[in-house]
C-alpha cells in the first residue's frame, strides 16, 4: 500500500462526521432462516437415504432383484448418515448446555 492511500483514508477517516450506526434489522432474520434452511435439507437428505435403504430391503424380502451390493451401499450410507446426524445433534446440546453454564 502507497503512502498516498494511507493519507487519503486517514483524510476520509477526519472528514466525515460521526454517523449513528443503523439499526439492524433484517440481518439476523436472514441468517437464521437460511441455517434453518439448511439443517431441513441436510435432515431431509438422511431421511431420503434411510427410506432409500428400507425400499431397497423390502424389494430384496420380497424376492425382487436387488444386487445385494446395492443393497449393502444404501444400508450403509445410510447408518453412516444417521450416525453424523446424530453426532451433530449431540454436539448442538453440548454447546447449548455449555452456554447455559457460562455465567455473565
Amino acid at each position: 500500500m502507497s503512502m498516498d492511500a494511507i493519507a487519503a483514508l486517514g483524510a476520509v477517516g477526519q472528514a466525515a462526521p460521526a454517523a449513528p450506526m443503523p439499526a439492524i434489522s433484517a440481518a439476523p432474520e436472514v441468517a437464521s432462516t437460511a441455517f434453518m434452511d439448511q439443517i431441513a435439507k441436510g435432515i431431509g437428505d438422511v431421511n431420503g437415504q434411510l427410506q432409500r435403504a428400507d425400499q431397497l430391503m423390502r424389494q430384496a424380502a420380497a424376492g425382487e432383484e436387488v444386487a445385494p451390493h446395492t443393497l449393502m451401499i444404501a444400508m450403509e450410507e445410510a447408518q453412516m448418515s444417521l450416525m453424523l446426524t446424530v453426532e451433530v445433534r449431540n454436539k448442538v446440546v453440548e454447546a447449548y448446555q455449555e452456554l447455559m453454564r457460562m455465567q455473565l
